[in-house]
């Protein structure tokens, strides 16, 4: 079930991008190996690639303020 959505948001995609049967088919195949499913896997695992860098990103600048601007009391 899960591979024939991805198949199908493969194919929207790569039919949005490029409205050319012809250079659709030769992205498809230089690019994804030939593969909707692959054309479609790959856009979500950006998404969640740059939500993951985002919060990483957030995570070091709040501690490296953190330190900077409340140093730990020295006891």
């Amino acid at each position: 079930m899960g591979d024939l959505f991805l198949v199908a948001l493969g194919y929207i995609i790569l039919r949005f991008k490029y409205p050319n049967k012809k250079e659709r088919q030769r992205i498809l195949k230089e690019t994804y190996n030939d593969s909707y499913l692959t054309a479609g896997i790959v856009w979500p695992l950006k998404i969640i690639g740059a939500i993951f860098f985002v919060a990483l990103l957030s995570f070091l600048i709040i501690i490296i303020y953190r330190i900077l601007f409340f140093p730990p009391a020295a006891t």
